[in-house]
C-alpha cells in the first residue's frame, strides 16, 4: 500500500482534490442530518498522506512547506465548517515518529506547531492525537510488547500545547 500512496497523492488533479474536499463537507450534512452532534475528519489516510514530506512530492500549492503540505486537511476542515457552522469538529491527527522511523504518514512532532494552528483556524475544537503507521496490522493495532519509544505521550502533550484546545491520544498503546 505504501508504495502507491505517494504517486497517487502527487498525481492526483486539482479537480479530483477538489472533489474529494467538497466530499467532506457533503458528509458533515449527513451526519447531523442523522442526529451526530460532532464530526471527526479522519486525518490519517487522505488527509495525512497529503501531511507527509514523505508521501507528497507535488510542486503546487498541495506540497512542499509544512503549510502548504497543510493545505489539503485545512481545506477538508474548512468544508465541514462551512457545512454545519457550530458543530464540533475532531481532528484524528497522525504523528509520524523519527529516530526510529515509524510511521509515513502524518507530520513529524517538530511540524505540530505549523499543522495544529492552522487546523485550529479552520475550525478544528478538539484533536485525537495518534502514532501514524499503518503498513501491517501490527502497526495499526500494536502488540502489548510495542516498545515505549513507539507511543505517543509527547506528541499529544505537544499538539495539547500547539493547540490550546482538548486533545486525546489513542489509549490503545500509550500508557
Amino acid at each position: 500500500m505504501n508504495d502507491a500512496v505517494g504517486p497517487y497523492i502527487t498525481k492526483m488533479s486539482q479537480k479530483k482534490i477538489h472533489q474529494i474536499i467538497a466530499g467532506f463537507g457533503k458528509a458533515a450534512v449527513l451526519a447531523k442530518q442523522a442526529g451526530f452532534d460532532m464530526v471527526q475528519v479522519h486525518g490519517d489516510r487522505m488527509c495525512g498522506s497529503f501531511c507527509s514530506a514523505i508521501f507528497n512530492h507535488r510542486t503546487d500549492e498541495y506540497g512542499g512547506s509544512a503549510e502548504r503540505r497543510a493545505r489539503f486537511a485545512v481545506e477538508a476542515v474548512k468544508a465541514v465548517h462551512a457545512a454545519v457552522p457550530g458543530m464540533a469538529i475532531d481532528y484524528k491527527l497522525a504523528v509520524r515518529q523519527e529516530n526510529p522511523h515509524y510511521g509515513n504518514a502524518g507530520v513529524v512532532e517538530e511540524e505540530l506547531a505549523v499543522f495544529v494552528p492552522l487546523l485550529v483556524q479552520a475550525g478544528v475544537t478538539s484533536f485525537h492525537v495518534t502514532l501514524a503507521n499503518h503498513s501491517a496490522l501490527e502497526n495499526t493495532i500494536p502488540r502489548p510488547a510495542t516498545p515505549s519509544s513507539r507511543r505517543p505521550a509527547a506528541s499529544s502533550s505537544s499538539a495539547m500545547r500547539c493547540a490550546g484546545i482538548p486533545a486525546c491520544r489513542s489509549a490503545v498503546w500509550a500508557a
